[in-house]
């Protein structure tokens, strides 16, 4: 954490030696993870990539300003809850009327 203090983080990343430390943490982490499941390297390495590109704003926005998105996680997991209760629903204006008495 003293690390990333010492760098300003801005989206995209142009400081090169974030960089270089962000690329150097997927390449040693990556094949250790991936022994674990069976998974040739290359194969993990080029979707750890793929992963850490398409949700680089969100991985920086946790590390600058320490949020995430649990609290919608939390509460998709509620509405899944209260769905499986009903176990189909015919009336969609009903549903949500009982959705937002539950959680509003």
């Amino acid at each position: 954490m003293i690390l990333l203090n010492i760098f300003e983080i801005t989206l995209p990343l142009t400081n090169p030696v974030l960089k270089f430390l962000v690329i150097l943490i997927v390449i040693l982490a990556a094949p250790i993870l991936l022994n674990k499941l069976k998974i040739p390297h290359i194969l993990g390495l080029i979707t750890a990539a793929n992963s850490i590109n398409a949700h680089q704003q969100t991985i920086l926005a946790y590390f600058k300003n320490r949020s995430t998105n649990a609290l919608a996680e939390n509460f998709n997991a509620k509405i899944k809850a209260f769905r499986s209760v009903f176990r189909g629903i015919n009336d969609i204006a009903f549903y949500i009327y009982r959705v937002s008495l539950i959680f509003a």
